[in-house]
């Protein structure tokens, strides 16, 4: 039987322009908050999606983030430092509006 991990993951949350803009803690409350289904954000963290509501979420790992880097924290530094060697996929700002514009 496989051992499900129920230890909760603080969540970075960025917008469409690709800076810190809140931080969560965990996948569960990330998802409450947004009114999505928790895989939404899960898929998301891992990199199976490329977004999730109009927001790129990651778990955090390595980095030490707080409230200081609000609006300051670009998701390609963040990604760098928390996860180092692992590609994520992302959408340039203009892609991301056109995409929520169509749901």
């Amino acid at each position: 039987m496989k051992r499900i991990n129920r230890t909760p993951h603080r969540i970075a949350i960025f917008g469409k322009d690709k800076r810190l803009c809140g931080l969560s803690h965990s996948m569960t409350y990330t998802a409450k908050m947004l009114e999505v289904k928790t895989p939404a954000v899960h898929f998301a963290c891992k990199g199976a999606v490329v977004a999730c509501q109009g927001f790129y979420f990651r778990e955090v790992i390595n980095a030490e983030i707080g409230i200081d880097d609000l609006g300051k924290l670009r998701l390609e530094d963040f990604d760098k430092v928390n996860t180092p060697g692992v590609e994520f996929v992302t959408l340039r700002e203009k892609d991301m509006r056109k995409r929520r514009a169509a749901k």
